[in-house]
């Protein structure tokens, strides 16, 4: 699974933790890294464990999306 295949996905689906690294292109152990220290896309506990929500991860995409050509001075 890939960045590609989230548009295909229902937002309600729920993915475990390596398939939502997979489509946002970051290792598990930094996904995993990022929910610990609050970071990174909403979850979910689902009998204690960890799912990310298909439409969760693209909202975390579209807010960290940055304006490109801007220069910084």
């Amino acid at each position: 699974m890939n960045i590609h295949d989230i548009g295909s996905l229902p937002d309600d689906s729920l993915l475990l933790d390596h398939e939502a690294a997979s489509i946002i292109r970051l290792s598990k152990s930094t996904l995993n890294s990022w929910r610990v220290a609050g970071k990174g896309p909403a979850y979910l506990k689902v009998g204690g464990r960890v799912r990310y929500r298909a439409g969760d991860l693209k909202a975390w995409l579209r807010s960290n999306l940055c304006a490109g050509g801007a220069s910084r001075q």
